[in-house]
């Protein structure tokens, strides 16, 4: 392959716990893939085929991995990923999953470890041009919380499938369909509607709920949050637009409870049995009070109230609160 740099060599002992540039962590995974026990997972915001390529260089060869890409719209029009991606998948078997919200770069062996760190799963991210990017990145151990955490990434995502992925390639070839925000070209609205976050399912944790409650000025605008209810979006306060804001909450685990437990409860419910539903989510062996869940229930309304595109509605028609779901609502349409 012309151009690549494959020279550098580390082991998981050489490397745990250091800094390293995108060319070793590449190096590890290559070295490290074949041998894995189970399914590998290439979570990168931006991805290209011909790095996969060159991490899995025999499609016919047996393996068990799946594939985990941020792909807005502006990602395909600057070509930082690549359609062919999800075709290589297809040929490798591999599930291709799309997350809009998400930023990381996250690649797990299990069995080995867990590269985390700033390199796209991109030939320059990967150091394997003759001028990379200047990457850093670590290697995390493989135990039972990262893992969940990984299941955690492709449980917000939506599985790609041939049809979606023929109305993504229609609408990349029709410039006309293309809609501008300030933050760019986007999808148009009946294809986001498709591409958000699948409705909630698996164990809820503690450290899916927000801690806080979102600080706004006086015209209601964004101003920041805890760094913890940041991390769990996703985003940086200074830069972050509302839309951006917005995405990442409706994809969070939490905010899929909510919906998915009206949508099952008939379509409301008032304060104190949503906060019932609430502590008997919670999986975590901490034991919570009940004063602890109503503060995180009450966080959570206050952000679904700015943030949630009014799929969500509270009102308080007696003495409680009473959690509605819109009857308009689209949030968590089934992909075709």
């Amino acid at each position: 392959m012309s151009g690549i740099r494959a020279d550098l060599g580390a082991t998981s002992s050489q490397f745990s716990g250091h800094l390293i540039d995108g060319a070793s962590a590449w190096k590890w995974l290559h070295d490290s893939v074949d041998s894995a026990p189970s399914e590998v997972s290439i979570c990168s915001a931006f991805i290209r085929s011909e790095a996969i390529s060159t991490l899995f260089p025999s499609v016919g060869k047996v393996r068990r991995g799946r594939i985990l890409a941020r792909w807005r719209l502006g990602d395909l029009l600057s070509c930082a990923s690549d359609l062919a991606a999800y075709t290589l998948a297809n040929q490798l078997g591999f599930p291709f999953y799309i997350r809009q919200d998400f930023h990381g770069k996250v690649f797990s062996v299990p069995g080995t470890g867990i590269v985390v760190g700033s390199a796209n799963a991109t030939l320059t991210g990967f150091g394997l041009k003759v001028f990379p990017n200047q990457e850093a990145c670590t290697l995390v151990q493989d135990s039972e919380e990262n893992l969940a955490f990984v299941d955690r990434l492709f449980d917000g995502a939506t599985k790609m499938t041939d049809t979606l992925f023929e109305e993504i390639t229609s609408v990349l070839g029709s410039t006309g369909l293309l809609l501008h925000n300030a933050e760019g070209p986007d999808w148009p609205r009946e294809l986001l509607v498709k591409l958000r976050a699948p409705k909630f399912s698996g164990p809820l944790l503690l450290s899916d709920c927000f801690v806080s409650k979102p600080f706004f000025s006086e015209n209601r605008a964004f101003k920041g949050a805890d760094s913890r209810d940041l991390a769990l979006l996703g985003v940086n306060s200074n830069d972050a637009s509302f839309s951006s804001l917005s995405r990442a909450f409706q994809a969070t685990r939490v905010f899929r409870w909510l919906f998915t437990t009206l949508e099952l409860a008939g379509g409301e419910l008032y304060f104190g049995a949503l906060t019932e539903c609430l502590h008997s989510a919670l999986s975590d062996d901490a034991e919570l009070y009940r004063s602890d869940v109503k503060n995180l229930l009450q966080n959570l309304l206050e952000w679904s109230e700015f943030l949630g595109d009014g799929n969500v509605l509270v009102d308080q028609p007696n003495f409680s609160q009473r959690i509605r779901l819109n009857p308009g609502s689209t949030a968590f349409i089934e992909n075709a």
